[in-house]
């Protein structure tokens, strides 16, 4: 069914990129901080072995868990391809780039930490966030729920290779990837199916596909997540009259998203839409902190910094939608 496969994909979908980012957060926390890398002075085989055994261990856990709770479910299929272009209006690809982006740069920080030089470390990242994000499509490819998509290979190519170019180029990170997600509310209004005698709301249908508690809104909503560029500008621009800690931040996120494709389904047998509400792509330019100008000689400090620097936090900012509409935030909470 059309609703069970839109829940499954979106819980899937979110299931990983959580365990991805805690994962590798973990790994990275306590060692290195955002643009204060601990960086050892020459290699260290033990931090090595430490980092490659635990990174195996977490890939291999990470393999095998997510194969037996979802895919081992589904029929197996001959490895084959899914055209999953403007699903969800591509806000899921722009969190594919997101989750590479950070899965490269924490195991950037790790190679850092056990004493590889630049170019090796910048390596291990760019391999690190492609074979973890690979090994998702890759499972894809062979269940008959789902395909390979190469658009999300694309998505991960660009995370990864905003990373790797600025560590290359700049050894920092002038131009990060956040995410920004807050707990909206829907209309409980009664609408009925199109067969008749059977009701629901924009509410049941949000809660079906999206969760109802706030981790689960945050991790799941397309309609709440914004994927965001933000651009340290005293990078770009030094003068005395900007703070080091302000950035500008382009964003990408969407609105009215019932659906996968559109805003039809089937539920117990009848079918649903929600065509009359148009489905907005929603493009914004914001004031933003980059929490790592702020790093001391604290480690577990510039931990914490780092992990802020992951969100985009309220700040003014100016929409503008594929409605033609333009709207002003005081402070974005989208």
């Amino acid at each position: 069914m059309k609703l069970n496969l839109d829940i499954l994909t979106l819980i899937k979908t979110y299931t990983i990129r959580f365990i991805c980012l805690l994962s590798v957060c973990s790994t990275a926390s306590g060692q290195v901080s955002t643009d204060t890398i601990s960086v050892s002075k020459k290699y260290n085989p033990t931090k090595t072995y430490v980092a490659l055994g635990s990174s195996t261990f977490i890939t291999t856990a990470f393999s095998i868990g997510l194969y037996q709770t979802w895919y081992a479910k589904y029929p197996q299929s001959q490895f084959h391809f899914f055209n999953d272009w403007n699903e969800w209006e591509n806000v899921d690809k722009a969190g594919h780039s997101f989750t590479a982006y950070i899965q490269a740069e924490n195991s950037f920080k790790v190679a850092q930490w056990a004493g590889l030089e630049k170019r090796s470390s910048i390596i291990t990242g760019v391999v690190a966030g492609t074979v973890f994000q690979g090994i998702v499509e890759t499972l894809d490819g062979f269940s008959t729920k789902w395909g390979f998509s190469t658009y999300d290979l694309a998505f991960n190519t660009i995370g990864v290779g905003v990373f790797a170019l600025q560590q290359h180029f700049w050894n920092e990170q002038r131009i990060r990837f956040k995410v920004s997600s807050w707990y909206r509310t829907y209309d409980d209004g009664l609408f009925e199916s199109i067969e008749g005698g059977l009701f629901t709301s924009n509410l049941a249908r949000a809660n079906g596909l999206y969760g109802s508690s706030f981790l689960e809104r945050f991790l799941k909503d397309y309609n709440a997540q914004t994927i965001w560029l933000s651009m340290n500008i005293s990078r770009f621009f030094e003068h005395r009259y900007i703070p080091k800690w302000l950035n500008i931040a382009l964003g990408y996120g969407a609105n009215n998203l019932y659906g996968g494709f559109e805003n039809r389904w089937l539920f117990n047998g009848q079918n649903f839409s929600r065509q009359t509400l148009p489905r907005v792509q929603q493009y914004y330019l914001a004031l933003d902190i980059d929490f790592s100008t702020f790093n001391g000689k604290n480690a577990w400090i510039n931990s914490s910094l780092s992990f802020l620097n992951i969100f985009k936090w309220p700040m003014p900012a100016l929409e503008y939608t594929s409605e033609k509409e333009w709207r002003f935030h005081l402070l974005f909470t989208h």
